[in-house]
């Protein structure tokens, strides 16, 4: 008998392993704008039409239709039951399966929908303190920050009572061990009060996974007097902060170039978010973790580094540098002048001022470069000769050699060394360089045997009716902004789909958007389990719909949704009038006559629209 395993773990299971990092483990991925194109394992073809979302956690075959998210890519590549492709994703991130259903911690998942609901409440607890204090939002008037600002980040505030949290989550009757499990509050041994809050007498940030659910908190300090400045969550079974990025439920939305800016500090996001630099994310008080990294790489092509410009701020430069690199992750450096962080610099100089300096920012070699020649003075032959062996050390990093040969130019008319002479020095013990391009992902590491069977080919060009079209587009775009979502609201409902598979993903994407939760299209394949839906969703979510047109088109799509539907009425009722006896009651032969008039009137009119 198989193991069922809960809904919560098997979304733990897939969110834990990326797809892109997955797949590129059996074919080489090449990067192709905001996804990658393969050539598709499962059907024999000559052009790659395979395509992989790191987005949305997904993949589409355009040929033979194959999809699904990353667990779906196992049973087919392996050839492996659903619970058994579980199982070695799960081995793969370190993570052990239950063997039987009674070993099943039923109780660990229902706990963590509880640590969900604290922090929900906690959430409307700051937030009211917030409005009723005169002190943070004195402060946070100060600080330029605007009311619509503090309802989209969802500020609050801690008071300075010892227990004023602790005890509004007893009066919403959750018990002392879920609290205490929370983070929120603290134990105090040998003393008669045994709890008191985590956070008081500050300003709170609520921490926001992708999925727009609060998963921890960060607390700042209103008076310069109190230590630490920064107070964050500590680890819980909801939270666990290397794996997460302030400020990304709303960046990912927002992305500009398919740039990310990370900074420090949250108000440096906040700020940044507020005067129109929303691309833009925090470490969450840590060092950029390797987690974070593929985090970034996911949502962005390029990573731009905003951390303040004293010399911390460039110590923490370099680390992030190097995480990145390491990760994949092309990245830049912007510099912040007079030792400033984002949110002095950005209420200063505006956005216009910050713009300023993303266009001016340096690559991962031109930064280390300038750190290297504010070390030393070129003026001197042995500054010139110390400053020259450091660039020739971080010159040995890069790949191209057309690169390269850039910088020793560069380096050369600087210092008046010879090129030939630097050369040497970068290709002095330089080991030999792997050939790959920098856009090409995984190694062909294929280790098992699979048929790429063309009886499983499908009819690619296979035509798609124009409602079904309509409808799957509807479905794309109401999914991914929730701008578009009301347009729909307004003149449908997710009943009036005409397709019942499409009913069923739309009454869940539309109870998701009702509870300003983002759809992650992975996720839905976690619900429909079956090879067929899951193909369906991986070729509906697969689309790359111009966003400019958006709008527009989601009239024309609705609008054609209910001439289709209309015209069915129509119909309907033509068949049913056919079928009345000249027996039948005057009265209701005249009332189907008049329902079939003002229905096509009204068909008419959608027509003329």
């Amino acid at each position: 008998m198989l193991v069922k395993y809960s809904e919560e773990l098997i979304e733990e299971v897939r969110s834990r392993n990326d797809i892109v990092d997955v797949i590129a483990g059996y074919i080489t991925l090449k990067k192709s704008g905001t996804s990658y194109k393969a050539k598709c394992p499962f059907h024999t073809e000559k052009t790659p039409s395979f395509s992989v979302s790191p987005d949305k956690q997904i993949f589409h075959c355009f040929g033979c239709g194959v999809g699904g998210n990353v667990i779906t890519f196992i049973m087919k590549i392996e050839n492996l039951n659903f619970v058994d492709a579980l199982k070695l994703l799960a081995d793969r991130v370190g993570m052990i399966l239950p063997e039987k259903d009674q070993d099943i911690d039923k109780k660990k998942y229902r706990k963590r929908k509880i640590q969900y609901n604290i922090h929900i409440d906690a959430a409307r607890y700051f937030y009211r303190n917030l409005k009723n204090s005169e002190v943070a939002l004195r402060y946070l008037k100060e600080r330029k920050i605007t009311f619509e600002t503090i309802v989209k980040f969802g500020l609050g505030y801690a008071t300075n009572h010892w227990d004023g949290l602790y005890k509004y989550l007893l009066s919403k009757n959750y018990s002392k061990e879920d609290i205490a499990q929370s983070g929120l509050i603290i134990f105090k041994q040998n003393q008669s009060e045994k709890y008191y809050d985590r956070f008081r007498g500050r300003l709170i940030f609520p921490v926001f996974d992708l999925s727009n659910r609060v998963i921890a908190f960060g607390g700042r300090i209103l008076d310069n007097q109190m230590q630490p400045k920064y107070l964050n969550s500590p680890e819980t079974l909801i939270f666990s902060k290397g794996y997460h990025l302030y400020g990304l439920n709303h960046a990912k939305n927002n992305m500009k170039n398919r740039q990310i800016i990370i900074v420090e500090g949250y108000m440096d996001v906040i700020s940044l978010y507020q005067y129109g630099i929303q691309n833009v994310v925090a470490s969450l008080g840590t060092a950029l973790t390797k987690e974070q990294a593929r985090l970034l790489s996911r949502y962005a092509e390029e990573v731009l580094i905003a951390y303040d410009g004293d010399e911390a701020g460039q110590k923490a430069t370099l680390r992030a540098l190097d995480i990145l690199f390491s990760a994949g992750c092309k990245a830049k450096v912007i510099r912040i002048p007079n030792q400033m962080d984002p949110d002095e610099y950005i209420r200063k100089y505006k956005q216009e001022g910050f713009i300023y300096l993303i266009n001016q920012a340096l690559s991962f070699i031109e930064y280390k470069v300038m750190l290297a020649r504010s070390k030393y003075s070129i003026d001197t032959i042995e500054g010139k000769i110390n400053f020259t062996k450091e660039v020739a050390q971080i010159l040995k990093n890069i790949k191209s050699e057309i690169e390269i040969d850039a910088y020793i130019k560069k380096i050369s008319r600087e210092t008046g060394i010879d090129e030939a002479a630097i050369k040497s020095e970068v290709y002095h013990n330089k080991k030999s360089k792997i050939e790959t391009s920098k856009n090409i992902i995984g190694n062909n590491r294929n280790t098992i045997q699979y048929k790429k069977d063309k009886s499983f080919v499908k009819n690619s060009v296979e035509k798609k009716s124009a409602i079904i079209l309509a409808e799957e587009n509807l479905i794309y775009m109401i999914s991914q902004d929730f701008r578009l979502f009301q347009i729909f609201k307004q003149n449908m409902k997710w009943e009036d789909f005409t397709d019942d598979f499409h009913r069923k993903i739309a009454k869940i994407i539309f109870e998701k958007m009702e509870n300003k939760e983002y759809v992650i299209p992975a996720e839905l394949l976690d619900i429909f389990k079956t090879e067929e839906a899951g193909e369906k969703i991986a070729s509906i979510f697969s689309k790359e719909l111009n966003k400019e047109f958006m709008e527009k088109d989601i009239m024309e799509y609705i609008n054609t949704i209910q001439v289709y539907t209309l015209q069915n009425k129509i119909d309907q009722l033509n068949q049913n009038l056919k079928k009345m006896s000249k027996k039948e009651n005057p009265e209701a032969i005249n009332k189907v006559y008049i329902e079939i008039v003002k229905l096509k009137k009204k068909l008419e009119e959608l027509k003329g629209n």
